[in-house]
Protein backbone atom coordinates (compact mmCIF):
# COMPACT_ATOMS: atom_id res chain seq x y z
CA UNK A 1 0.00 0.00 0.00
CA UNK A 2 1.51 3.41 -0.73
CA UNK A 3 1.29 6.10 1.54
CA UNK A 4 -1.71 8.10 0.76
CA UNK A 5 -4.02 4.70 1.13
CA UNK A 6 -2.52 4.43 4.51
CA UNK A 7 -3.42 7.94 5.63
CA UNK A 8 -6.87 7.10 4.52
CA UNK A 9 -7.32 3.83 5.78
CA UNK A 10 -6.38 5.16 9.06
CA UNK A 11 -8.56 8.60 8.84
CA UNK A 12 -11.88 6.37 8.27
CA UNK A 13 -10.65 4.03 10.77
CA UNK A 14 -10.26 6.81 13.28
CA UNK A 15 -13.48 8.14 12.10
CA UNK A 16 -15.45 4.84 12.26
CA UNK A 17 -13.86 4.58 16.75
CA UNK A 18 -14.47 8.02 17.11
CA UNK A 19 -18.63 7.62 15.70
CA UNK A 20 -18.50 4.24 17.63
CA UNK A 21 -17.15 5.24 20.94
CA UNK A 22 -19.57 8.55 20.98
CA UNK A 23 -22.64 6.61 20.26
CA UNK A 24 -22.04 3.94 22.64
CA UNK A 25 -21.55 7.10 25.36
CA UNK A 26 -24.46 8.78 24.70
CA UNK A 27 -26.43 5.56 24.95
CA UNK A 28 -24.62 5.09 28.26
CA UNK A 29 -25.87 8.42 29.41
CA UNK A 30 -29.36 8.28 28.31
CA UNK A 31 -29.72 4.99 29.89
CA UNK A 32 -29.24 6.55 33.03
CA UNK A 33 -31.06 9.33 33.34
CA UNK A 34 -33.84 9.47 35.65
CA UNK A 35 -35.85 11.31 32.98
CA UNK A 36 -38.96 9.11 30.83
CA UNK A 37 -38.27 9.61 27.15
CA UNK A 38 -39.90 11.85 25.01
CA UNK A 39 -42.83 10.71 23.36
CA UNK A 40 -43.82 8.38 26.15
CA UNK A 41 -47.27 8.83 26.97
CA UNK A 42 -50.53 7.04 28.95
CA UNK A 43 -54.09 7.70 27.49
CA UNK A 44 -53.91 11.60 27.01
CA UNK A 45 -51.16 12.43 29.47
CA UNK A 46 -47.44 13.20 28.14
CA UNK A 47 -44.67 12.18 30.38
CA UNK A 48 -42.31 12.58 28.23
CA UNK A 49 -39.08 14.12 29.85
CA UNK A 50 -40.90 14.28 33.69
CA UNK A 51 -38.82 12.26 36.39
CA UNK A 52 -40.47 8.89 37.61
CA UNK A 53 -41.43 10.96 40.99
CA UNK A 54 -43.17 13.52 38.80
CA UNK A 55 -44.73 11.43 36.58
CA UNK A 56 -46.05 9.29 39.44
CA UNK A 57 -47.56 12.82 41.07
CA UNK A 58 -49.16 13.32 37.47
CA UNK A 59 -50.37 9.78 37.53
CA UNK A 60 -51.47 10.39 41.40
CA UNK A 61 -53.90 13.42 40.19
CA UNK A 62 -55.61 11.85 37.20
CA UNK A 63 -56.34 8.65 38.88
CA UNK A 64 -58.28 10.76 41.36
CA UNK A 65 -59.86 13.21 38.79
CA UNK A 66 -60.91 9.18 36.93
CA UNK A 67 -62.79 8.31 40.53
CA UNK A 68 -64.77 10.89 39.90
CA UNK A 69 -66.28 9.92 36.73
CA UNK A 70 -69.35 8.17 35.39
CA UNK A 71 -69.42 4.43 33.41
CA UNK A 72 -72.42 4.05 31.94
CA UNK A 73 -72.83 0.69 31.02
CA UNK A 74 -75.46 -1.29 28.92
CA UNK A 75 -76.56 -5.38 29.38
CA UNK A 76 -78.90 -7.29 28.35
CA UNK A 77 -82.33 -6.16 29.94
CA UNK A 78 -81.30 -2.70 31.22
CA UNK A 79 -78.88 0.22 31.72
CA UNK A 80 -76.92 1.95 34.45
CA UNK A 81 -74.14 4.22 35.35
CA UNK A 82 -72.36 4.31 38.52
CA UNK A 83 -68.96 6.25 39.79
CA UNK A 84 -65.62 4.82 39.63
CA UNK A 85 -65.31 5.51 43.09
CA UNK A 86 -68.08 3.10 43.78
CA UNK A 87 -66.06 0.20 42.33
CA UNK A 88 -63.22 1.30 44.25
CA UNK A 89 -60.96 2.59 41.03
CA UNK A 90 -57.50 3.32 41.80
CA UNK A 91 -54.55 4.16 39.38
CA UNK A 92 -51.42 2.46 40.34
CA UNK A 93 -49.64 5.30 39.55
CA UNK A 94 -46.14 3.98 41.05
CA UNK A 95 -46.02 1.25 38.91
CA UNK A 96 -47.60 2.80 36.13
CA UNK A 97 -44.65 5.69 36.24
CA UNK A 98 -41.92 2.87 36.14
CA UNK A 99 -43.30 0.72 33.40
CA UNK A 100 -43.58 4.70 31.56
CA UNK A 101 -39.61 4.99 32.52
CA UNK A 102 -38.59 1.08 31.24
CA UNK A 103 -40.00 2.70 28.12
CA UNK A 104 -36.66 2.03 25.50
CA UNK A 105 -34.66 0.88 28.61
CA UNK A 106 -35.70 -3.13 28.05
CA UNK A 107 -33.49 -5.31 25.96
CA UNK A 108 -30.90 -4.53 23.61
CA UNK A 109 -30.12 -1.94 21.10
CA UNK A 110 -31.03 -3.75 18.40
CA UNK A 111 -34.51 -5.44 20.02
CA UNK A 112 -35.71 -1.63 21.24
CA UNK A 113 -35.64 -0.41 17.74
CA UNK A 114 -37.31 -3.49 15.89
Amino acid sequence: MNGKIKAAFLIIAALLTSAAISFISVVAIAGKSDRIYPGVTVKELDLGNMSRERARQVLTDYGEVMREKTANVTFQGGSGSFRLAEVDFRLDAASTAEKAWLVGRRGNFIRQCL
